[in-house]
């Protein structure tokens, strides 16, 4: 599988089981994925329904949920 935005190909972690490409708050009954109410160490703008983006998320397998919720 290869990953491809805005015509640059993305490196999917070698232990992702999965990919998630969403443009809501919440996946699977509610997982907050992007925590948008903690502070972060990173450089990413928090995830909103109406700017017209598609967020894409590498999971890891069930504990990865497990540790979201």
């Amino acid at each position: 599988v290869r990953l491809e935005v805005d015509g640059r190909e993305i490196q999917i972690p070698k232990d992702a089981e999965g990919l998630i490409v969403l443009n809501i708050s919440s996946y699977m009954g509610g997982v907050d994925l992007w925590q948008n109410n903690y502070d972060h160490a990173d450089d990413f703008n928090p995830q909103l329904m109406h700017d017209r983006m598609l967020e894409v998320v590498a999971v890891s397998g069930a504990w990865h949920f497990g540790k979201l919720q």
